[in-house]
């Protein structure tokens, strides 16, 4: 621009250098002629200054054009080179993710593993746990049985002695049996083998019936045992975990209570829509200072109790607790040293249609009219025939003792011994009035359940009540048993109590 300007100004001196002659008339023909001459020559040298300006500005703008795209190349070759880094980048970042991913998945199968692995380890410890309670309960069974029998003959002969030491024998088998019943049911909840059942639920009746099953225990310590009803509407839930709630609370109860009463309050909470039931007694109590730990398993010891006065490995509030989480229930426990203790459980109200059974189900539905009071022809003959089919012997043996007084009782221990005696009766032109059957027997080693094949290879058994033994009531197996086509199943230890109940319910009057 400068030297532009520095020309402009040039030009403006070459044209004021130029003679004038406009003062006379005898120039005005050389004006004329010169002029034109001038003129044009003026024309000329801007024509060709303009040209050269022309020429420098187009030069300049391609100086300016090469610059830019040199400048423009350069940038092309950052812009490739940061495409090629970038996608460089994007796949190395991509294989980062891919490891680790494959990463996670490596430690999600393992985690996996060692989770399968658990269940697996937990599935054997309840399966090991439930073969070697089967043993020692098969034992305690026994023992407890026989301890039974025992003291009412020693009662009898005023033998107070042996009458003491024979209870004392009973109360010891009873309490083993508790703890093994408790390891086994919270070895199923680890295992996550329990599974619930819905069904119509009543609140008051099963309290009612746990109470009667209690009450001789609360007899022998001179408890009052109460139950105070504030209304509570049928709901469904499942009865086998709700009764296995119950009897660890009342159990408790009882046993840290030694003078005054046991109260049992049931209700239903409209507002939060919640059924309630609530224990009360007057017994030790418990700091409260020790509370927070009265779900842990063997803590007697450091809540203060003495293990001479109370046995117990405090295994039943945690399968309380346990229970309850399954049924979306809680539970809270009030107490106090010396003063009694208060335990409130609460769970949610349910009430779903239950399907009723259909009546096209054979020998099943039959079994079932049967235990809800069908009159049976030829059962209350004065002289029975009765089969008792059990694996173990000392249990066989104590059933026939207690059922001696009713006729002829018949032993087997296998499917085909059983078989074998009601073929030698049929042989003589009768049959069993009455037959017991474990459990266990009637579906062993076989497709076809023996009380099945018993029905159909002989017609005439189509209506005699079968009975089943168990040796220990998991929850959830009443159903399965009495489908199994048995009328009744008792669970052992047998208790004289217990099949006087049932064959009275079979409308059997016999004198025992």
């Amino acid at each position: 621009m400068i030297r532009l300007k520095k020309r402009y100004l040039l030009f403006v001196e070459l044209l004021a250098t130029i003679p004038v002659y406009a003062t006379t008339k005898n120039v005005a023909a050389k004006v004329n002629t010169s002029g034109l001459f001038v003129i044009s020559a003026i024309i000329i040298i801007i024509g060709i200054f303009l040209f050269y300006l022309t020429q420098k500005r187009k030069k300049h703008f391609l100086q300016q054009i090469e610059i830019l795209e040199t400048q423009n190349q350069k940038l092309k070759e950052k812009l490739d080179t940061f495409d090629k880094n970038k996608e460089t980048k994007i796949t190395v970042k991509i294989e980062e993710i891919k490891e680790e991913i494959e990463d996670m998945t490596i430690n999600y199968k393992a985690l996996q593993n060692s989770l399968d692995r658990t269940k697996n380890d937990s599935l054997k410890n309840s399966i090991l746990l439930s073969n070697l309670g089967h043993s020692i309960r098969t034992n305690l069974n026994g023992i407890i049985g026989f301890s039974i029998l025992l003291e009412n003959e020693f009662a009898m002969n005023e033998e107070t002695e042996l009458f003491e030491y024979t209870r004392d024998i009973k109360s010891s088998g009873e309490s083993l049996m508790y703890i093994l019943n408790n390891i086994i049911d919270i070895s199923r909840i680890e295992a996550n083998t329990l599974e619930l059942k819905n069904e119509d639920c009543n609140l008051v009746h099963i309290t009612q019936e746990l109470l009667e099953e209690f009450n001789m225990k609360a007899k022998e310590k001179k408890l009052k045992l109460v139950i105070e009803d504030k209304g509570c509407p049928v709901f469904t839930s499942d009865n086998d975990v709700l009764r296995h709630i119950f009897i660890n609370l009342i159990d408790n109860a009882i046993k840290f209570t030694e003078k005054g009463y046991v109260k049992i309050i049931t209700g239903y909470n409209d507002e939060d829509k919640h059924l309630f039931w609530v224990v009360k007694d007057t017994g030790i109590g418990i700091d409260k200072a020790y509370l927070p730990d009265i779900f842990e398993p063997y803590r007697q010891q450091s809540l203060g109790y003495s293990k001479d006065n109370y046995q117990s490995t405090w295994l039943g509030l945690p399968l309380v607790k346990e229970l309850l989480k399954k049924i979306d229930g809680n539970i809270v426990i009030e107490s106090e040293k010396t003063m009694g203790t208060t335990v409130t459980i609460t769970f949610p109200y349910h009430k779903e249609k239950i399907a009723k059974p259909k009546e096209d189900v054979g020998e099943v539905v039959s079994a079932t009219k049967f235990r809800q009071g069908q009159k049976l022809e030829e059962f209350s003959s004065k002289n029975m025939n009765i089969l008792v089919a059990d694996r173990e012997k000392l249990d066989g043996m104590l059933l026939k003792k207690m059922l001696i007084n009713l006729g002829t009782i018949y032993i087997s221990q296998n499917r085909e011994e059983t078989l074998k005696h009601i073929e030698h009766l049929k042989e003589k032109g009768t049959k069993f009035d009455l037959i017991f059957i474990d459990t266990v027997i009637n579906t062993y080693q076989s497709n076809e359940p023996l009380i099945s094949k018993i029905r159909h290879d002989y017609p005439g058994y189509a209506e005699i009540p079968f009975i089943g033994l168990s040796s220990y009531q998991q929850m959830g197996e009443e159903e399965e048993i009495l489908l199994q086509g048995f009328v009744y199943y008792i669970t052992k230890p047998l208790i004289k109590s217990e099949l006087i109940k049932i064959i009275n319910n079979l409308s059997v009057k016999k004198d025992f």
